[in-house]
C-alpha cells in the first residue's frame, strides 16, 4: 500500500505556542507526521500501535468466554476463544505467516469477554509495538469488565 504525504504548513506548526506543543507528540498526529524542533523540522511515520501477543487474566469469581480476534492486512482473520477458569490466566500466542520468504504477524484486533462489548486496537498505553500485553477481566460472567494495560 502507498501512503501519501500530508504536507503540514511550517508556518501554521512554528505559530504554536509552548503550552499546545504536547498536541504534536507521533501517535497524536496523522501519518506521516513532520514536528518542529527548534530551528529544524523532523518528519518520520510514528510507530505502529500493534499488540501482538499478552495475557487474559481472569479476576472474577467465575469462569468466563474470551474470544480474541487476531488480524492482518491481506488475511483472513484468526480467532482464539477459550474459557478461562476463575482466578486463572490464558496466554495469547503470537501468530504469524509467510508470504514467499517473509514472515509477518498477525496484531490482536480486539479481546471480547462473554457478551460485553469488545475492547478493540489500539488499545491503552500502546505507543509503539507490543508484546505481553494484559487484558484484565473483571466484574462477574454476566457482567464483565475488560480493561487493557501494559502492567499488571
Amino acid at each position: 500500500h502507498f501512503f501519501g504525504i500530508i504536507p503540514l504548513h511550517f508556518g501554521l506548526l512554528s505559530t504554536l505556542s509552548k503550552s499546545s506543543a504536547h498536541l504534536l507528540t507521533p501517535s497524536l498526529l496523522p501519518f506521516p507526521f513532520c514536528v518542529p524542533r527548534k530551528a529544524a523540522m523532523f518528519c518520520g511515520l510514528a510507530a505502529p500501535q500493534h499488540v501482538y501477543s499478552g495475557t487474559v487474566v481472569n479476576q472474577t469469581s467465575e469462569p468466563v468466554k474470551v474470544t480474541v480476534v487476531y488480524s492482518a492486512p491481506g488475511q483472513p482473520d484468526q480467532t482464539l476463544s477459550e474459557t478461562v477458569a476463575a482466578g486463572q490466566k490464558l496466554e495469547v500466542p503470537e501468530k504469524d505467516f509467510t508470504r514467499g520468504s517473509a514472515t509477518f504477524r498477525y496484531e490482536v484486533k480486539s479481546v471480547q469477554v462473554g457478551s460485553a462489548a469488545p475492547l478493540t486496537a489500539p488499545f491503552d498505553d500502546v505507543h509503539s509495538p507490543v508484546q505481553g500485553y494484559f487484558w484484565v477481566v473483571t466484574g462477574s460472567a454476566e457482567s464483565p469488565a475488560v480493561k487493557g494495560s501494559l502492567k499488571l
